[in-house]
C-alpha cells in the first residue's frame, strides 16, 4: 500500500511503527523526527493551522527545558555542557505530538503499539537471561534501568487494556512477559514505581483487584529465589544486606544526595549546568561513597536543583503541578478518553516515583515519556470545529 505523506492515516501509521521500536533503541527512536519534520513541513505547505498550545503548562515546560541551556551557559563549564545538553531539546516533541489533535482510539491504537513492541523486547531480554548472556537483562536497549523504566510503563498502560477485555488472552500474555522482564531488569526503583502505579490505579477504580494484587504479590515475593528476594527486600531493610551489592548502591545513593545537596548551596541559582557533576563531584563526596565519581544523582529532583539550580527546579515543579492540575481537571465527552487520560497519568506518576532513585532523563526514556504525554495534552485539547474538519478531510 502506497503511504501518502498529505494523509492524516499516514502519520498514525508511522507513529504505531515508532511506538512499536521506541524501547529497542535510541537510533531507532530518531526515526520520530523524520515523521514530525514531514508533518509539519505538510501542515504549513497546505496552511492550515497547527495549534501548539501554549497555555500555562505549556509555557511552564518550555522554560523548564530551557533551563537546561541557561545552566549550561552560566554553569562551570560551558564547553563540556554543550558537548551533550543538545539532547533534553527531545523534550519538545511533546508539542507537536500533541497538536496532531488525537483521538480516544488513535491514542489506544498508539499506546498498543508500545506495549506489543516492548513485550517483543522483553521477550529478547529475558530468552538473552535464560541462555546465560545477561543477569540483569537490558535487551537491545543497553541499559538495564532504563529497560526497567520502560518495561514499568508497558504494565501500567496495559492495565487498561485489561480491565477493558479481560479474556483477551493476547494481554495477560503480554502482562506476563513484561512483568517477567522486569523483574529480570532487577531496578528496584522501577519495581516501586510499578507497584504505586497499579496501586493507584486498582484503588481508584476496583478495589477488589487491589486486594487479589497485593495477594498474588505477596505469593509472588515467596516464590522468588533468594537472589531477587533479597534484592526487593534490600528496598526496605538494606541494612541487612550489609556489604552486598545492594547495600552499597543504597548506601552511596544517600550520600549523593548529601553531596548533591552541599553542590546545590554553592551553586544555588542556575547550577552547575549539564554534565558537568561528574567533575565537581569527587571534591564534595563522602569519603564513605565507594564511587570515585558519578555522572548524575540518581534522583531526578536532586539532579535538577544540583543541575539547573533553583530556577530549573523551581520551574520543574511548577511544570509537574500544571500537568496534574491540567489531567485533573480535563473533562472529555468520551469515557474512553476520560480512561486513557487517567491511565497515561498514572504512567507519569510512576515515572515520578522511579524516579526518586534514577536520574529518568535518558534520552532513549524522554524520547518514550514525552512522546505519550505529547499523547495525552493532545486528547485534552479544546476542539476547534475548523481544524477538526480539516483533520478528519485529511
Amino acid at each position: 500500500m502506497k503511504l501518502s505523506l498529505n494523509n492524516r492515516k499516514t502519520y498514525l501509521q508511522l507513529l504505531m511503527g515508532y511506538a512499536a521500536i521506541c524501547v529497542a533503541s535510541i537510533a531507532l527512536q530518531n526515526f520520530i523526527f523524520l515523521v514530525l519534520a514531514a508533518w509539519i513541513n505538510f501542515q504549513y505547505k497546505a496552511k492550515k493551522k497547527i495549534n501548539w498550545r501554549f497555555d500555562i503548562f505549556g509555557i511552564f515546560f518550555i522554560i523548564f527545558v530551557a533551563t537546561f541551556f541557561i545552566s549550561s551557559i552560566l554553569g562551570i563549564n560551558p564547553g563540556i555542557s554543550f558537548q551533550t545538553v543538545y539532547k533534553y531539546a527531545t523534550l519538545l516533541i511533546l508539542f507537536p505530538i500533541a497538536a496532531m489533535a488525537w483521538t480516544s482510539l488513535e491514542v489506544e491504537q498508539l499506546l498498543l503499539s508500545f506495549i506489543f513492541g516492548a513485550t517483543l523486547c522483553s521477550v529478547y531480554g529475558i530468552s538473552k537471561h535464560f541462555l546465560g548472556f545477561e543477569n540483569r537483562i537490558n535487551s537491545f536497549c543497553g541499559d538495564y534501568m532504563v529497560m526497567g523504566g520502560l518495561l514499568m510503563s508497558a504494565i501500567i498502560l496495559l492495565i487498561h487494556f485489561l480491565m477493558k477485555s479481560p479474556k483477551k488472552p493476547i494481554y495477560w500474555i503480554c502482562f506476563i512477559i513484561l512483568s517477567l522482564g522486569l523483574l529480570l531488569t532487577q531496578t528496584r526503583g522501577a519495581w516501586l514505581g510499578c507497584f504505586v502505579g497499579l496501586f493507584i490505579i486498582t484503588f481508584i477504580l476496583n478495589k477488589k483487584i487491589l486486594l487479589a494484587g497485593i495477594i498474588s504479590l505477596a505469593l509472588l515475593y515467596l516464590c522468588l529465589p533468594t537472589s531477587l528476594k533479597n534484592r526487593a527486600k534490600s528496598i526496605w531493610d538494606f541494612n541487612h544486606f550489609k556489604k552486598t551489592a545492594s547495600y552499597y548502591s543504597i548506601r552511596n545513593r544517600i550520600y549523593m544526595w548529601e553531596s548533591g545537596w552541599t553542590i546545590s548551596q554553592l551553586y544555588p541559582v542556575f547550577g552547575i549546568g549539564q554534565g558537568n557533576l561528574m567533575y565537581i563531584y569527587p571534591k564534595y563526596k563522602n569519603p564513605l561513597a565507594t564511587e570515585a565519581t558519578e555522572p548524575h544523582l540518581h534522583d531526578n529532583f536532586m539532579q535538577i536543583l544540583v543541575q539547573n539550580g533553583w530556577v530549573g527546579f523551581t520551574f520543574y515543579l511548577l511544570f509537574l503541578l500544571t500537568y496534574f492540575y491540567s489531567s485533573i481537571r480535563w473533562a472529555p465527552a468520551d469515557i474512553l478518553g476520560k480512561k486513557l487520560n487517567f491511565f497515561i497519568t498514572c504512567f507519569m506518576l510512576a515515572s515520578l516515583v522511579w524516579g526518586i532513585t534514577e536520574y529518568t532523563f535518558s534520552q532513549q526514556f524522554m524520547y518514550t515519556q514525552y512522546f505519550l504525554l505529547g499523547l495525552q495534552v493532545g486528547l485534552w485539547r479544546k476542539a476547534d470545529p475548523t481544524l477538526t474538519s480539516t483533520l478528519l478531510n485529511t
